[in-house]
């Protein structure tokens, strides 16, 4: 198994104490509760799985794989954070790209800093700016408009809604080798 470790390399990305400009000592934490340490659980998590464990799938279930949970979490958090909150293009993480267990974690993280990055950019105010969703104004209605502060609470939900398949899938896994 390949040496990992990437939790040290997190440190300074995920400080509870990360204060955003202008805020008066408002932290990430403050407003989203478990912002970085369900997201360290998850690289704690997968750091240590063999590789076989990350493609286990419950038989006869048609349910995602650890690879595939971890791919779509970076492509939805892509989505709600690069595309819909900053207006950036929706890169999708392809497979191919991250064919690795080592090259998965990495992505993940990439992606993790990637909206640390544009969150602590924000003032407090600019939480409540609105952002149209759909995207396309065709199609949009102000039922489906959201804030940037939805987006990214939506981003933390979705994290620990996948922690809980993630744990499963590991434990399931490991209960079989």
């Amino acid at each position: 198994m390949p040496q990992r470790g990437y939790l040290p390399k997190l440190a300074p990305y995920f400080s509870a104490g990360s204060v955003w400009a202008g805020n008066d000592g408002m932290t990430i934490d403050t407003l989203y509760p478990f912002w970085d340490g369900v997201h360290c659980d998850i690289v704690d998590l997968v750091e240590w799985l063999p590789d076989a464990a990350w493609e286990y799938r419950p038989e006869g279930q048609d349910m995602r794989s650890i690879r595939q949970i971890v791919l779509h979490m970076m492509d939805l958090e892509r989505y709600w954070i690069v595309h819909l909150a900053q207006g950036g293009p929706w890169e999708h993480p392809q497979p191919a790209e991250f064919r690795t267990p080592d090259l998965l974690i990495e992505g993940l993280i990439a992606t993790r800093n990637q909206t640390r990055f544009y969150i602590e950019m924000l003032k407090p105010e600019s939480l409540r700016a609105v952002r149209t969703i759909p995207v396309d104004v065709e199609t949009n209605s102000p039922a489906t408009n959201r804030t940037i502060s939805w987006l990214i609470w939506q981003t933390v939900q979705h994290d620990i809604y996948h922690w809980g398949q993630i744990q499963m899938r590991r434990y399931e896994a490991l209960a079989l080798e």
